[in-house]
């Protein structure tokens, strides 16, 4: 039983070292990163410009290295939701990098496009999430779910790129194909996942 555990906990503290090896590689990383960028930005435009998005990339990258790494339960969970939560700043990051050093009439994108879209495919995601989390549900039906979140976030995107109304988007254009296809591939997933199902639940 002793040994049992003296091989439990050493087996435990190898993995310690080695997660307190691979934070501290990825920092080693981000950290010549910014400074390679940096150094180029400085020497090409004489001030910080595109780097400082390539610095806010890699900042955004390790935290997310790093949080599974911190988290002892619900990994997916929590690095999925500070992914969600960071990528806000993220992209305001951006476009005031971007409008303030790469174009002449600066544009708000962030509101009008970056935020709600990003908001529609996080919706997605973690509608997924806890679609997988909280019902019992195999690939075939998982992916057949997926296929559906796919379709209705691609619609909304597209509602919002183009200004228009779903009715108009349906009507003037061939997105209903796009759609049509991703709605048979949800049912033909459903459908094979339902058969694998009843499969493995039918005795031999």
């Amino acid at each position: 039983m002793n040994t049992e555990k003296l091989a439990l906990y050493s087996k435990i503290k190898n993995t310690s070292k080695v997660l307190y090896l691979f934070k501290w590689i990825a920092l080693l990383i981000g950290i010549i990163g910014v400074l390679v960028s940096s150094i180029v930005d400085i020497v090409i435009n004489r001030k910080l410009t595109w780097s400082l998005i390539v610095d806010f990339a890699v900042a955004f990258i390790f935290i997310l290295v790093v949080t599974p790494i911190l988290c002892k339960k619900n990994k997916l969970i929590i690095t999925s939701l500070v992914s969600s939560i960071l990528v806000f700043p993220l992209l305001l990051c951006i476009e005031h990098i971007v409008n303030k050093n790469f174009i002449a009439n600066p544009r708000p994108w962030f509101k009008t496009y970056a935020f709600p879209i990003t908001l529609i495919w996080l919706g997605v995601i973690w509608s997924l999430i806890l679609i997988k989390k909280w019902m019992s549900l195999n690939f075939w039906h998982t992916l057949s779910f997926l296929f559906i979140l796919v379709m209705v976030g691609s619609t909304f995107t597209n509602v919002i790129a183009r200004k228009v109304s779903v009715f108009e988007l349906y009507k003037g254009s061939f997105k209903w194909i796009d759609s049509m296809v991703y709605f048979l591939c949800a049912i033909a997933c459903f459908i094979i996942g339902k058969l694998d199902f009843e499969k493995f639940k039918t005795p031999d």
